[in-house]
């Protein structure tokens, strides 16, 4: 045992012991009961899951075959085969296990039924009037799924399709799964009682000197600390050297004190001048006058002056704001006790800041000093500014979509069944504009990764012939309507690129929608692609209104929209070319622009073929 410490409070002995340990069993027990926690949700989620996915793979069983039989039963009918509905009723009855399946007429009587004794109609009719009748499905809690389906007969009426089929749910299965979890839970308590026992030997001696710490009771002034027996480990002997070198530091401190307290002020003065001097933040002192006593420099450096010059000048020669004035005023003559700010916007100034200036009263018994705080808060009124002009884009491309997805639904309800062509045209534009809504929706969490970092690759192999055609096909009802040519250049065989096959899509998606909305009717826009040794090449040029020589440096940042008075009316929230310029780099390749004014604009994307990203 080293000197400093008395060997009477040495601790250890089975009491001490057990109290570690039973630090390290309570860990143990807490992890085991979260492990049990786990293996009952994980049970319950499997058992919830496989339920749900039995439940819609019948579902959608059922209203594959509902229309399935609806037409076959109403081309059918149309040409008067009764007696074969009837027998196609019955054997999909008895194949998909169904517990009802008929056709019905619009009164009630049953043309056709899986059971033969359930119709009620001998013949066909010549001809009925029926109300509209819609598609319809649904599951009840007892798990029966129920199908209502039209059945259009030509020349004759609707009638109604009707399906009652339950859900099987196969116990095996079930049982399965759950032995399986039990199976695994079961083997991670094994593995967690293997290690327990490993460790506790080796963590034993930390529960010890966990309790000799306690012990202590935060004291730093304790004459001596509890020792340890060093039987426990170098760990213990570890703890009583620190207890005898800091019995020795005591000892030290003790007869360095006074010494310490005489000479303490003026260094004192001296440091706190020069860690004002190291703020960020600027602070001027000034008297009852309103004349500066002090100054560091960060104030220097906001106000454009040194130091020198700022000690005993008038505040208002070194600010010309009336609010700044008015709280100084008030601070002083006032007494008011509450800091008073004042931000004073400088941006088309010399300084080109913005400078927040924070007034208060420095001493109760003199009430005339005051301290001034000046803040550069230039940074964080630039980002409030580009996060509302954010908010205020994203919720313009969010709400056309939206407007146009309603206008649309409306129209095909109230004149899609009288015109299948205004039906189709309808769905294509909610078709349309539900891929919009996704791209916008994506660009937001692609941005959200890039800011957190968390941006990475799902490499894949990528079929280009098939990402092109996608495209194409995409933006082919764009194009047609505002009359442009888009074409695609594709060499005769390309390469498979390894890649992450969504990120890239979203790149190249980005890359022709700009060059599309950009592009005034009657235009062009070409699409390039080629292969060179180990990379591919996508140049994506259009006809369209160009970018500024002064705006090319600037497109590739977030949220940045150029400053041009064409660009009123066409929407974009300006985070597209951002994402693709990530998108490309994390893939290891370049991109470049060339544009000019009026002329049009050419996109170059490089990546490589299998190479991994820089």
């Amino acid at each position: 045992m080293e000197s400093g410490v008395p060997s009477k409070a040495r601790l250890g002995g089975r009491r001490l012991l057990l109290r570690g340990e039973s630090l390290i069993a309570s860990t143990g027990l807490i992890l085991a009961a979260i492990l049990l926690v786990v293996m009952a949700a994980t049970s319950y989620w499997t058992s919830r899951t496989q339920r749900h996915a039995l439940e819609a793979a019948r579902t959608e069983e059922i209203r594959s075959l509902g229309e399935l039989l609806s037409d076959t039963a109403g081309l059918m009918l149309s040409v008067q085969e009764l007696t074969n509905v009837r027998r196609l009723v019955a054997d999909m009855g008895r194949s998909s296990k169904l517990d009802s399946c008929r056709v019905v007429l619009a009164d009630g009587r049953v043309l056709a039924d899986a059971n033969p004794s359930g119709i009620t109609e001998a013949s066909l009719p010549e001809a009925w009037v029926s109300p509209p009748i819609s598609s319809g499905i649904e599951l009840s809690e007892a798990g029966v799924v129920k199908l209502t389906h039209p059945v259009e007969i030509r020349d004759r009426g609707t009638a109604r399709l009707e399906i009652v089929a339950p859900v099987h749910y196969p116990q095996r299965n079930y049982w399965e799964a759950q032995i399986g979890v039990a199976a695994i839970g079961a083997g991670a308590l094994f593995a967690l009682l293997f290690m327990y026992r490993r460790l506790r030997a080796r963590f034993l001696a930390l529960g010890v000197i966990r309790d000799a710490l306690l012990n202590l009771d935060g004291s730093d002034d304790a004459p001596f600390a509890p020792a340890l027996d060093e039987g426990l480990g170098r760990e213990a002997k570890a703890w009583n050297r620190l207890l005898a070198e800091k019995e020795q530091l005591r000892q030290r401190a003790m007869c360095t004190r006074v010494a310490e307290a005489l000479t303490t002020r003026p260094e004192s003065d001296r440091q706190l001048s020069e860690v004002c001097d190291m703020m960020r933040q600027g602070v001027i002192i000034i008297d009852k006058n309103q004349r500066t006593t002090y100054a560091n420099g960060a104030a220097a450096v906001y106000l454009g002056r040194t130091v020198d010059e700022l000690i005993g000048a008038s505040t208002a020669d070194l600010m010309h704001e009336p609010e700044t004035a008015a709280s100084l005023e008030a601070a002083v003559t006032q007494g008011v006790r509450s800091w008073t700010c004042v931000e004073i916007d400088r941006r088309g100034q010399d300084t080109n800041s913005v400078l927040r200036f924070c007034v208060r009263p420095l001493r109760r018994e003199d009430p005339g000093a005051a301290m001034i705080t000046i803040e550069d808060v230039t940074q964080q009124r630039v980002a409030e500014e580009a996060r509302n002009s954010f908010i205020t884009q994203v919720t313009h491309e969010l709400r056309a979509p939206l407007t146009n997805i309603r206008l649309s639904a409306e129209t095909a309800i109230e004149d899609g069944e009288d015109s299948p062509q205004t039906r189709a045209k309808c769905l294509n534009v909610i078709n349309q504009e539900a891929q919009r809504l996704e791209r916008v929706v994506s660009d937001m969490l692609s941005v959200a990764e890039i800011e957190a970092g968390t941006m990475d690759l799902r490499r894949d192999d990528v079929r280009l012939e098939e990402l092109f055609e996608r495209l194409q096909a995409d933006y082919a009802a764009q194009v047609a309507e505002k009359s442009i040519t888009l074409e695609f250049k594709l060499p005769p065989k390309l390469p498979v690129l390894h890649a992450d096959r969504e990120k890239i899509s979203l790149a190249l998606h980005n890359l022709i929608n700009n060059a599309v909305k950009y592009t005034p009717e009657g235009g062009r826009v070409a699409v390039n692609v080629d292969t060179r040794a180990d990379r591919v090449v996508v140049e994506v040029t259009d006809s369209g209104i160009g970018i500024a020589e002064s705006d090319l440096g600037k497109i590739f940042d977030k949220f940045y929209r150029a400053d041009d008075t064409r660009l009123a009316d066409i929407t974009g929230s300006g985070l597209g070319l951002a994402l693709t310029q990530e998108v490309v780099h994390l893939h290891g390749g370049e991109i470049d622009v060339q544009s000019e004014i009026d002329k049009g604009s050419t996109f170059t994307v490089t990546l490589p073929i299998t190479a991994q990203a820089a």
